[in-house]
């Protein structure tokens, strides 16, 4: 574990065998691509933070061959710089800041916020994924190694407590946001230990076409008001 990061090295290998045909991972890339084209349409150069296997990051320097991708994670394992999330090595370097799925992880997630902004350039900005709603908690979240679930309102209001201003706001793993609650649920009742595994093949299309459709009505300029995860895009205020 590293400054409060709460997840460990064994985590990206169950990561490596499983983004590349989960309809979550898989969703979740497309849908942060969009977001990055519709409101840092000018980003030239972006750093990644909690990278991970860095799936994620090959996506944007695919999909944006003209952007700077730098990748980073606390962990020896993980993609590109080994960067701490509360000690971010650079001031106002990079158009963007992104961290998918990270803040959760990090126990004074304020704190990481702070050093985000840090990191960008005046007129720069944040995106950012994070799971939703304290009422889908359940032992999944716990498996993961998470410190909490977020409201839209209090994250909005924490990132305008560290300077930046909202761009935009939406959530998704809406459509199967009905699945999602009955798994927690479940998992909740029967304390069953959740696993990390691709769903069978017709149900991971399925899940996935729902996401599918989520990312279809965010590109339209819906803002879905809920959902399993929430993004945010936010610039850092002068």
């Amino acid at each position: 574990m590293t400054s409060g990061i709460s997840y460990e090295s064994y985590d990206l290998r169950i990561l490596a065998a499983l983004e590349e045909r989960h309809f979550w991972f898989r969703s979740r890339r497309r849908i942060v691509i969009d977001a990055l084209k519709r409101w840092f349409p000018s980003m030239r150069d972006y750093l990644e933070i909690g990278s991970g296997t860095g799936y994620v990051a090959r996506g944007i320097a695919e999909a944006l061959p003209e952007c700077r991708v730098v990748e980073s994670d606390p962990l020896s394992g993980g993609a590109g710089l080994r960067i701490d999330a509360l000690n971010i090595p650079f001031a106002g370097a990079f158009d963007v800041v992104g961290a998918y799925d990270v803040l959760e992880h990090i126990a004074d997630d304020r704190g990481a916020l702070g050093q985000f902004r840090q990191a960008c350039r005046p007129g720069g900005g944040v995106l950012l994924t994070v799971p939703q709603h304290a009422w889908l908690w359940s032992p999944a979240d716990t498996y993961a190694h998470h410190h909490r679930r977020y409201g839209r309102q209090d994250l909005l209001a924490m990132l305008r407590d560290a300077g930046f201003e909202i761009l935009g706001c939406t959530s998704f793993h809406s459509l199967n946001l009905p699945l999602f609650f009955l798994r927690s649920r479940f998992l909740r009742v029967t304390g069953r230990r959740p696993e990390a595994s691709i769903p069978a093949a017709p149900v991971n299309w399925l899940l996935e076409q729902g996401m599918e459709l989520d990312r279809l009505l965010i590109r339209a300029g819906c803002s879905l008001p809920w959902g399993g995860s929430l993004l945010v895009a936010a610039r850092r205020g002068d």
